[in-house]
């Protein structure tokens, strides 16, 4: 009697277990989140990528990538559901991919694709040709001579700089910089240099060679003064007060006195001798008086009393209107 019981308990609990669906059945991880990433880039870069997806039954997943250009990433390391798996990659070929993820848990079981994320693949741009501007002629001998170097990217990328300079010597890179710095180079014996600076992007890509840049000297003597710098108005008019004027300031190693010689850029010039000398580093106001109509190109060039001289000012357009 108690074993016929028994045999007919079991199988009722096994009937019951059958019509109630037996153990919970697995289900597969939720369709991947669409992974996050830059949407555009340069070839040859590794860019990375995000993704997650959720698991009904609270599994660990694993993700995959599939980077649109026929290749797939292996299962990347296990996460709790909902944790966030990344990778990264990069393509050979411009062009648009689009980017997936796949979830897997556990178990085995797949999720679908997710939907996918674009990026757009450009090619890089080599920096524009170094501008650089002298700071200074001439400098004493162990003293530096200096230039404003300005290097525009059209990648807005960080760039950095070379020198190539005439007695042989090249410089290694600078520092990684935006747009603009200063360098220089010590002089340690009397000479005249020359030099050209290139510029290289993040990428490797390399500027064109700019220069050889105007000579500068070092010297154990007297220096000249540093290159004048003309401003004033852009336009006046015929009759208003006596003409126009021009602005010069321009600094003087040794502290001398100055005085100019004006190129007004209509075949009127100005020799030295014209006017008188100067303090330093004053702002000096210059009148030209009755001018005619037309456009002036006004240039001017500074001596300190020991008569050495500097360079021409770059010019000043100034327009003469009726």
């Amino acid at each position: 009697m108690t074993r016929a019981y028994h045999t007919l308990a079991g199988a009722a609990l096994l009937v019951a277990v059958l019509l109630t669906g037996g153990c919970p059945r697995n289900k597969p991880p939720d369709e991947p989140t669409v992974p996050s990433g830059p949407s555009s880039g340069l070839a040859g870069v590794a860019y990375p990528f995000g993704a997650s997806a959720d698991d009904p039954n609270g599994d660990s997943v694993s993700l995959r990538f599939d980077w649109g250009d026929g290749d797939t990433s292996d299962w990347r390391p296990a996460t709790a559901s909902g944790g966030t798996t990344t990778a990264d990659h990069s393509w050979d070929s411009l062009g648009t991919y689009v980017v997936k993820a796949q979830a897997k848990d556990t178990k085995g079981s797949l999720s679908s694709w997710s939907s996918g994320h674009q990026i757009a693949l450009d090619s890089n741009s080599a920096p524009h040709t170094p501008c650089f501007v002298m700071v200074a002629t001439s400098v004493h001998v162990g003293s530096s001579l200096s230039y404003h170097i300005s290097v525009p990217d059209p990648d807005n990328d960080e760039v950095c700089i070379r020198f190539a300079w005439n007695d042989g010597d090249t410089s290694g890179w600078s520092e990684w910089f935006n747009w603009s710095r200063f360098e220089g180079r010590s002089c340690s014996s009397p000479d005249t240099y020359a030099v050209c600076v290139q510029a290289q992007d993040v990428h490797g890509d390399l500027s064109d060679w700019a220069g050889p840049c105007s000579a500068l000297s070092a010297t154990s003597g007297n220096l000249p003064p540093h290159t004048p710098i003309p401003s004033g108005p852009d336009t006046v008019r015929v009759g208003s007060g006596d003409g126009f004027y021009v602005h010069v300031y321009v600094d003087e190693p040794e502290h001398e006195d100055v005085t100019y010689m004006v190129d007004w850029g209509n075949g009127d010039t100005w020799r030295f001798g014209s006017m008188s000398y100067y303090a330093y580093a004053t702002s000096l106001v210059i009148p030209y008086t009755r001018p005619s109509p037309g456009a002036y190109t006004v240039r001017l060039r500074a001596r300190d009393t020991n008569l050495n001289e500097s360079f021409w000012s770059t010019g000043h357009r100034i327009v003469v209107v009726p």
